[in-house]
């Protein structure tokens, strides 16, 4: 690996005090304080509430740290996105219905849901009822 990623190789790594994590714009600097939130956390909330706690470029490291977080967490309703904080989101109606759209053009394009691991693509029908954000309650 390559010497910019040495302390990632760290078995200590998740250990390290916050105040050894670097929270800059600095890719590097960005995508290590991400995963050491990760890393330090069980469900989303804590992983992105984490990386703004950190200081500094909090808008980039949370970004990276909730995508990460939506990735791992994604199949698990009870550690995934709050649903306070979908709620919470300006124009949530719009933000769905381009959300969907763009879902649902991607699954749509079978190489792309191929390339995803989704196999056959599903019928018309079933696309076009998927679901990208939850429903608010």
């Amino acid at each position: 690996m390559m010497l910019f990623w040495m302390r990632l190789e760290d078995r200590e790594f998740r250990h390290y005090l916050p105040s050894e994590i670097k929270s800059a714009g600095y890719v590097v600097d960005t995508l290590e304080a991400a995963i050491w939130c990760l890393l330090n956390n069980s469900d989303y909330s804590g992983t992105v509430l984490t990386a703004v706690n950190l200081g500094n470029d909090t808008d980039t490291t949370a970004a990276v740290a909730g995508g990460l977080a939506g990735l791992f967490y994604q199949d698990d309703d009870a550690i995934g996105i709050s649903k306070h904080w979908i709620n919470e989101i300006v124009n949530l109606d719009l933000v769905k219905v381009l959300c969907n759209k763009f879902s649902r053009s991607l699954c749509a394009n079978q190489a792309i849901y191929e390339y995803w691991g989704g196999g056959e693509l599903p019928a018309k029908a079933e696309i076009q009822n998927r679901q990208f954000l939850p429903q608010s309650h």
